[in-house]
């Protein structure tokens, strides 16, 4: 960029005690489109320089009381005028001069006499260098910001879903299996268990939104699909050539783009339509978010205070060193597009579902005809929550049919417990801060094929349930379950014959057949 094209002049800070040169070069640089500041002494430039912070210093090396040299020293030992581009102009032309003031830091020097279009060229290119070094520092510190404020949320949205909300829903869970009809207030008991659910809702809500948990546990695209559908909006999902594990970093971008892109279109794009296109092409992943709504004047909104997101989705993508492009006109709707580099990519290899299931259905056929109902149930417990082992445990050793073998509550230690204690059934409640969902249960069956796996989950969300299936569990209920649909679950599952509850959504029986087929 021209210094000319510039609504407001540089400024440029001239150090020179020759009346002759104050006089004319000034004229030089206003007529190169700058602006002239003059100081005759080097004392009264390192004040003008604290006072104006020019945009490019210009300074003579021979000036009585202090040299530019020292001039040079002082500005670079104060912060706020210590990356002020610095050129010498001087009459000292030895190697020696020049050395030594290009050690102190200068940017450049040149000798007098120096010709009107080298010194403006000079100028120019410093000023544009410096700028683009500017830049850098403003990406990067962009990044840092975007770093700290996703790590901060990840923090807290941890303590909410791990702590707090895990707490909240091993106390639901034993509440729920209490016999209501017992209670002497009936109606109590109704608006404190209503009470409890809306709060792990909140926090579970609260937790979403401070930091995607669904990435680490199922992935990118079912994290994605999973926020598609807390929008009032008829959303298109398209994807491509995304069965891959891809950095934890990369998801958290895609996710937080597409959330904003969203959030956009829900408040202000007056549409209630959007399409999002999820691509990877070695080495970058795709994203794109169009809408056909009223769209804005991109310039106009980025410099106004309701620019907070689209700022956000450039720190985001400077984050990963990325590009991203906002086309937006009034009435023309708006795309997002962001292209990201990715430099680790693991295949997401999947056992062979079909398989598996044809070889257990053919195995939990046969094993029918050697339970009886009345066979006690031998069962591992492993669940991170005290609370919920413990009401877990106190509500399976009422029962006659069933004996509680073992604990665990350190989820990678559940293999070696199955090898130690050898139950017919494992309930586990699959919340790990190291292993999502879909490992973990593919570690159990990579080590225990002919497990029986009962999940017990936070969430009732078809993705979850599909993924505890796919990965090799026989029953799916939710911690709001009652007490009838955790024993028929239990027996159903020991039998080893698959078991939904009956308050989930998931379609059981078609996804059986699609994978039979």
């Amino acid at each position: 960029m021209n210094a000319h094209n510039i609504s407001h002049p540089q400024k440029i800070l001239f150090i020179e005690d020759d009346d002759g040169l104050t006089r004319l070069i000034p004229v030089v640089l206003e007529r190169g489109g700058y602006e002239a500041v003059i100081a005759k002494t080097g004392e009264q430039g390192i004040t003008l320089a604290r006072q104006e912070l020019p945009d490019l210093i210009l300074c003579d090396i021979m000036m009585p009381e202090m040299s530019g040299l020292d001039v040079l020293r002082a500005l670079q030992n104060q912060s706020d005028t210590a990356t002020i581009p610095f050129i010498f102009l001087t009459a000292r032309s030895r190697p020696e001069d020049v050395r030594a003031g290009m050690e102190l830091g200068a940017d450049d020097y040149l000798t007098k006499p120096v010709q009107t279009n080298v010194l403006l060229s000079a100028i120019n290119s410093r000023l544009k260098r410096h700028q683009a070094l500017q830049a850098d520092r403003l990406a990067v510190f962009a990044q840092r910001l975007v770093l700290s404020q996703e790590y901060q949320r990840q923090q807290m949205a941890h303590v909410l879903d791990n702590e707090v909300n895990q707490s909240l829903r091993s106390l639901q869970f034993i509440f729920n299996l209490l016999d209501a009809p017992n209670v002497q207030d009936v109606s109590l008991y109704d608006e404190t268990k209503e009470m409890l659910g809306n709060l792990i809702q909140r926090v579970e809500e609260l937790a979403q939104e401070m930091h995607p948990t669904m990435l680490g546990r199922l992935g990118l695209v079912p994290a994605v699909r999973w926020l598609t559908e807390q929008y009032e909006l008829a959303i298109e999902l398209e994807t491509e050539n995304l069965d891959y594990k891809f950095e934890p970093e990369l998801g958290v971008c895609i996710f937080r783009l597409v959330q904003e892109s969203l959030d956009n279109i829900a408040r202000h794009a007056h549409t209630s339509k959007a399409k999002i296109t999820l691509k990877y092409a070695a080495p970058f992943v795709e994203v794109r978010v169009e809408d056909h709504g009223i769209g804005f004047d991109l310039e106009q909104t980025l410099q106004s205070t309701q620019s907070m997101g689209l700022q956000h989705m450039y720190g985001l993508v400077a984050w990963l060193n990325g590009e991203l492009h906002i086309t937006s006109g009034l009435n023309e709707g708006t795309v997002i597009y962001a292209l990201l580099p990715q430099t680790r990519v693991i295949p997401a290899l999947r056992p062979s579902v079909s398989r598996d299931f044809l070889r257990l259905s053919s195995r939990f056929g046969q094993a029918e005809k050697g339970n009886s109902s009345d066979t006690t149930v031998r069962i591992l417990l492993a669940m991170e929550q005290p609370l919920q082992l413990r009401g877990m445990y106190r509500l399976l050793t009422d029962k006659a049919q069933f004996q509680v073998v073992g604990e665990v509550q350190d989820l990678a230690q559940t293999v070696e417990a199955l090898e130690k204690y050898q139950p017919h059934l494992l309930i586990i409640n699959p919340v790990s801060a190291d292993k999502s969902q879909p490992e973990l249960l593919q570690t159990i069956m990579a080590a225990y094929p002919e497990t029986a796996v009962l999940v017990i989950s936070t969430t009732t969300h078809d993705e979850y349930v599909r993924a505890a299936f796919e990965n090799g569990a026989l029953g799916y209920i939710p911690n709001t379950a009652t007490i009838t649909d955790l024993h028929t679950a239990i027996m159903r599952v020991a039998k080893k014959q698959h078991y939904l509850s009956p308050t989930l959504t998931f379609d059981l029986a078609r996804w059986q057949g699609l994978k039979t087929t």
